[in-house]
């Protein structure tokens, strides 16, 4: 059983090493009062692998609350252009839907309806 456990340790460590290179994490560089658009940063309500969330507000009508998705890499502009259109074909209480899409701005952003909660 040792000479098992030891020939394991000396086995190659696929956990080691470099790793895979990804979609950078930082994404660009946000803040809230930033505009994108029409929309203005309220505060970032949450971030993934792909991208950040913010909450905005529109410029002009204030009171219009939305969530605004904010990918990460701005190579990812068509994957969010196909991710506004799918979500536009979908309706439902469980499923939150696009106010708008703006995939070329700098950078793309997907406008959804804010849930609050």
């Amino acid at each position: 059983m040792e000479q098992s456990l030891a020939s394991a340790d000396d086995a190659e460590r696929p956990l080691e090493g470099p790793s895979l290179e990804g979609p950078s994490l930082d994404g660009p560089s946000l803040e809230a009062g930033q505009r994108l658009g029409e929309w203005v940063l309220e505060a970032p309500l949450g971030r993934g692998a792909f991208a950040a969330v913010w909450r905005a507000r529109h410029a002009a009508l204030e009171g219009r609350r939305v969530a605004l998705k904010v990918p990460h890499d701005p190579a990812f502009a068509a994957r969010l252009h196909r991710e506004g259109r799918l979500l536009e074909k979908v309706s439902g209480p469980q499923v939150v839907g696009v106010v708008g899409l703006d995939p070329d701005h700098d950078p793309p952003y997907l406008v959804m309806e804010l849930v609050e909660g």
